[in-house]
């Protein structure tokens, strides 16, 4: 328990970047935010779209005072990107795009958050416990599978 208050922060820390990236995720639902810096011969940008996080770079605006620029709209049309597959990466000659889903997003920090919790994870279980387990796994799939159809 040498580094405790440690592990305490790095959790928090972690929790609060999950909290803020799934407010982000259901804002995504209703508005497009964008954020955009242009430098040189290019314009770097990071997008919230529809469930979605993307950024790259494409050619700059010209005519431009502030090279910062920032914009939010209502999100009136899907732009068929679901993140699939996971990672994305799509490159033409003007401009290229990273895309991630927010739900692979949220569960990596959600991950990151727990490491330093591992140890004091017990890694014997019992076949109670395994059986439980596997049958709150098949439960939670088969709501999936049940509401996908519906």
């Amino acid at each position: 328990m040498r580094f405790r208050n440690l592990r305490i922060a790095w959790s928090v820390a972690w929790g609060v970047v999950a909290v803020l990236s799934i407010l982000l995720w259901i804002r995504g639902n209703w508005y497009n935010d964008g954020w955009s810096r242009q430098s040189g011969s290019e314009r770097v940008y990071v997008e919230s779209v529809m469930g979605i996080l993307k950024w790259g770079s494409m050619p700059p605006y010209y005519g431009q005072d502030h090279p910062w620029q920032w914009g939010s709209r209502k999100a009136l049309y899907n732009h068929g990107e679901l993140g699939f597959p996971f990672p994305a990466y799509r490159k033409t000659a003007l401009f290229y795009t990273y895309v991630l889903p927010y739900w692979f997003t949220t569960a990596i920090v959600l991950i990151l958050g727990g490491l330093p919790w591992l140890q004091y994870i017990p890694w014997r279980f019992s076949l109670r416990t395994l059986l439980i387990a596997t049958t709150l796994v098949a439960g939670v799939l088969g709501l999936a599978v049940y509401a996908a159809s519906k």
